[in-house]
């Protein structure tokens, strides 16, 4: 998912982000309404935010390849968990604004 986010964003056409390494100005975030609108979705957050900002600003929404800022996360203990995540993944992109975030959607689920 972290290829397919930075391979977005190398093309100039991000479509993913994650919300454990997502920064942002509360200004921008509260002139954004920031999470309104997509409160009956189970997940999906970060990347509703990251769709408000690049609609937005698109020429102001980066990836920072830093070492420093890797946020690491536990796997799934199971796969009964990792099928239903990338289950939740999927649902979600029905709901993208971006039309390649539902592409990459596909190819999760």
């Amino acid at each position: 998912m972290q290829a397919a986010t930075l391979g977005g964003f190398g093309i100039k056409k991000p479509f993913l982000c994650n919300g454990a390494n997502l920064a942002y100005k509360k200004t921008v975030f509260t002139k954004l309404n920031g999470f309104q609108g997509n409160e009956n979705i189970a997940s999906g957050d970060d990347i509703f935010l990251f769709e408000k900002f690049y609609e937005k600003y698109p020429y102001r929404v980066h990836f920072l390849k830093s070492n420093q800022a890797i946020v690491s996360t536990k796997a799934m203990k199971s796969w009964k968990e990792l099928i239903q995540q990338r289950m939740r993944w999927a649902a979600k992109s029905s709901s993208y604004t971006l039309g390649r975030g539902k592409f990459v959607g596909i190819i999760v689920y």
